[in-house]
């Protein structure tokens, strides 16, 4: 049976042999067309970044899902028996996103330092059963942050009309609205780039007089665009600032925008100030190609830097709210080696 709850998918089966247990994997029409499906249902809907399958067995879960899954992601596949291991570690593949990890949830021999955005597990439940203790160690393997919101259920709201192009002096004057900036961070194989406002970029904008990993700016309705999909102008935003702020050409901004090239990630929540209303940063991400180099092209936008995002910055209070949430909690960090 399949059990939801916030952050945790419990599905019951059994098996041991792990050849035997994946060809009854591809067997079992309960497991391929009720399990699979609502997994992946539940997937879609929370796009989350790095999900951990608990208890994975040969990873036959994660595999098939994995092919239907549309968004950048990275599978941890958790599990304890030797001879699972052994058999998962030579049919996945860490370059595609799967790897195997000799993980034991029971009696864990360390803390598990990379934060999930989702976890689930299959049959493990019937082998430990749900114990206090057990829920403990399976909250410990997920984000606690509690600041995102996915990029589906903003979306969601749009698609239900929850929304208005106003101009910012009135949502400044509505203290239950929220603005929408995009907020694309460009990496390459490694790094950030990050850059400091100047003070020709708006004072309402959260991002004024700070140092920031996020090229954006508010939503716009010119910025909705028929022809591909722009999220309700998030994403034409995004690509608006790689032009002007660090002089992306016409032709790579046209492959981003037609391409695909910008990924949506989630998004942060930035608090209310004397000069910027609350504002709801969607974070995206763009893969700096290999012949461009980003250069100052706009008066706001000042000392260009890449940085490591392995690396927490000396100076992390230098930054803006979004860019220190998302470098403390790894987030950036993981974005890279996921795009990668």
């Amino acid at each position: 049976m399949l059990q939801h709850s916030a952050h945790f998918i419990i599905m019951n089966q059994t098996g041991r042999d792990p050849k035997l247990w994946e060809q009854g994997c591809k067997d079992d029409p309960v497991r391929n067309q009720v399990v699979l499906p609502d997994l992946i249902e539940c997937l879609d809907r929370l796009r989350p970044t790095l999900i951990g399958d608990v208890g994975s067995g040969t990873g036959y879960l994660s595999r098939a899902a994995a092919l239907h899954y549309a968004y950048p992601a990275h599978w941890f596949l958790l599990e304890r028996d030797p001879r699972m291991l052994q058999f998962s570690s030579e049919i996945c593949a860490t370059k595609d996103g799967l790897e195997v990890v000799d993980y034991d949830l029971v009696n864990p021999a360390q803390e598990w330092d990379r934060p999930l955005d989702l976890a689930f597990s299959c049959f493990s439940s019937l082998d430990f059963g749900m114990t206090t203790a057990i829920a403990g160690n399976l909250e410990r393997l997920l984000r606690r942050d509690r600041a995102t919101i996915s990029f589906s259920k903003v979306l969601d709201c749009m698609s239900a009309g929850q929304y208005s192009y106003r101009a910012v002096e009135d949502i400044l004057a509505d203290k239950t609205a929220a603005a929408v900036h995009s907020f694309v961070i460009v990496h390459d194989t490694r790094r950030v780039l990050s850059f400091r406002c100047g003070r020709f970029f708006p004072r309402t904008d959260p991002l004024y007089g700070r140092r920031t990993i996020g090229l954006g700016g508010a939503v716009s309705a010119k910025q909705v665009d028929l022809l591909f999909e722009s999220m309700f102008g998030i994403v034409a935003s995004a690509i608006d600032e790689l032009c002007s702020g660090i002089g992306l050409p016409r032709r790579l901004a046209e492959r981003a925008r037609y391409g695909g090239e910008i990924k949506p990630w989630f998004g942060v929540h930035s608090s209310r100030t004397d000069h910027s209303p609350t504002t709801l940063h969607m974070v995206l991400s763009y893969r700096c190609p290999a012949e461009f180099t980003p250069t100052k092209a706009a008066l706001s936008v000042n000392d260009l830097r890449w940085i490591d995002p392995s690396t927490m910055p000396n100076c992390l209070e230098d930054y803006d709210t979004t860019s220190q949430f998302l470098l403390s909690q790894e987030y950036v960090r993981d974005l890279v080696r996921q795009a990668t």
